[in-house]
């Protein structure tokens, strides 16, 4: 298997294992919907398969770009456009992915320069990282000039100033290796990849600025969320033991509460997709 379709095939892998995870407060798993209606585990599925061509090209592109950062970022914008059609399409219209469209797009971009280009860095998420910060200078910006209120993170940018999924690209998703992969491989044995996708979740929850449970709920919604996840994480001896039951109980009053924290969702698939470049042989 190529390059390319190694690092799509890393993509899919990520967003199945994070779906799966069970069970994850407001969100889709193989327990329940959470606070969605419109969406299930099998719609993540859907979504995720139908965007492994994707996740290919933009891999391709990477390899294969010979101009700036932002010359590459500029001439994939045209991918993910239509990589969101293809979700709709194959969702029946519903939103499982578009935040991973944008942020998946930009590691197989990343990885495909660094591949052909800093071999060396390869196996180095950093590396992506530092690349990925340069693709996207200053396109936080954007949302300035756009329909206020078209999306939650154009919202909580305009309204509370919190940059939202651009912002992390800008600073190459650093959540995702200084929080989320610390996290998961402190965690991480080889045999609890469960309980570790839980745990590197809680370590996401508390410190992102999630625009998702925003939108829906409001700051002071974010906020509650941000201290619970901070509670269950203060005594890990009792989260080894307890975690399901916590969780379950966190979900319950998220669903009460109609939050979903989906940037969350979107940074413990990014976790992941670094810790299996970082891994590869």
């Amino acid at each position: 298997m190529n390059f390319a379709h190694t690092i799509a095939s890393y993509c899919v892998k990520a967003l199945v294992y994070e779906v799966i995870a069970t069970p994850k407060p407001g969100l889709v798993d193989s327990n329940d919907s959470g606070a969605h209606t419109d969406m299930n585990l099998f719609t993540f599925f859907e979504s995720a398969f139908a965007l492994y061509p994707y996740f290919l090209q933009c891999a391709e592109y990477g390899v294969q770009h010979t101009g700036t950062p932002s010359e590459l970022f500029v001439k994939a914008r045209s991918l993910g456009v239509e990589a969101e059609k293809i979700m709709l399409r194959a969702t029946g219209g519903v939103n499982t992915h578009k935040g991973i469209i944008f942020s998946f797009g930009l590691v197989c971009l990343a990885a495909g320069y660094v591949e052909k280009n800093n071999p060396e860095k390869r196996n180095d998420p950093h590396g992506i990282s530092e690349y990925i910060t340069k693709m996207v200078h200053n396109i936080s910006e954007e949302m300035r000039y756009k329909m206020p209120g078209k999306t939650y993170g154009q919202s909580a940018f305009l309204q509370l100033g919190i940059k939202g999924i651009r912002g992390e690209a800008e600073e190459g998703f650093s959540k995702a290796l200084h929080i989320g992969l610390r996290a998961f491989e402190s965690f991480y044995t080889g045999e609890n990849i469960n309980d570790a996708l839980l745990y590197t979740m809680l370590h996401i929850m508390k410190s992102l600025d999630d625009t998702n449970v925003i939108g829906r709920g409001g700051y002071e919604h974010l906020r509650w969320l941000q201290a619970e996840a901070k509670n269950i994480l203060n005594d890990e001896n009792s989260f080894r033991k307890n975690n399901y039951e916590m969780l379950k109980r966190l979900n319950a009053s998220c669903i009460k509460k109609n939050i979903s924290p989906g940037g969350v969702a979107d940074y413990l698939a990014l976790t992941l997709l670094f810790y299996f470049l970082k891994q590869r042989v």
